[in-house]
C-alpha cells in the first residue's frame, strides 16, 4: 500500500502545552480564596479559566469566567464574599484531555460539552496543564495549513516522498 509520509508531526495536548497561553503562568487557586481573588487573577493574566487546588495542593477542579457570571453576577451574591468551592465545577464533572489525545478529539470535546477550557491530565489522571479553544484551533490551523502546503508542492511539481506500506 502506499501512503504519504508528511514533514511535521501531528500534535498532542502535551505538545501543545508548550505553546498554551497557560505555559509559564501559575494557573492554580486555592478553593478557598474569593471568587474576586480568581477574577483578580484571571484579568491579571489574561486567561478565562484557573485549575482549582484544595489545602493539601490537589487538583478538585476549575474555576472559569462563565462560573463567575451564571453563579455569583446572575445570582446576586458577591465576588468578594462568595469562596471558589462555591462556585467551581468539580473535578467529578470535568471534561479533561489526556495528554496523548490529539487537537481534532480535544476539539470534539469541547463542541460536545459546550466548554472554552479542558485540564490536561497525565496517565496517572493528575492534571499537568491546562489549554484553551484558542489553544487548539491555533494547532488544528496549524495542521490543516501544513496538509494543505504539501498537497500544493505535488500540484506545482515540487516532489515530497512515498512510502510502500
Amino acid at each position: 500500500m502506499l501512503t504519504r509520509q508528511f514533514h511535521y508531526q501531528k500534535g498532542t495536548a502535551k505538545d501543545m502545552m508548550q505553546k498554551s497561553c497557560y505555559h509559564g503562568v501559575n494557573f492554580v487557586i486555592q478553593q478557598d480564596a474569593t471568587v474576586f481573588d480568581a477574577i483578580t487573577r484571571m484579568a491579571g493574566i489574561n486567561l478565562g479559566c484557573l485549575a482549582v487546588s484544595d489545602e493539601n495542593n490537589q487538583f478538585v477542579g476549575v474555576v472559569s469566567e462563565r462560573d463567575y457570571l451564571k453563579k455569583v453576577e446572575l445570582q446576586g451574591l458577591t465576588a468578594k464574599s462568595t469562596l471558589i468551592s462555591q462556585i467551581m465545577t468539580h473535578r467529578a464533572r470535568l471534561v479533561v484531555a489526556k495528554e496523548n489525545e490529539s487537537p481534532e478529539k480535544l476539539m470534539t470535546k469541547m463542541l460536545n460539552s459546550d466548554v472554552r477550557h479542558l485540564p490536561v491530565v497525565d496517565a496517572n489522571n493528575d492534571i499537568i496543564g491546562m489549554l484553551s479553544i484558542k489553544d487548539i484551533v491555533r494547532e488544528v490551523n496549524r495542521e490543516h495549513r501544513a496538509d494543505l502546503d504539501t498537497l500544493a508542492s505535488f500540484s506545482l511539481g515540487k516532489g515530497g516522498h512515498f512510502v510502500l506500506d
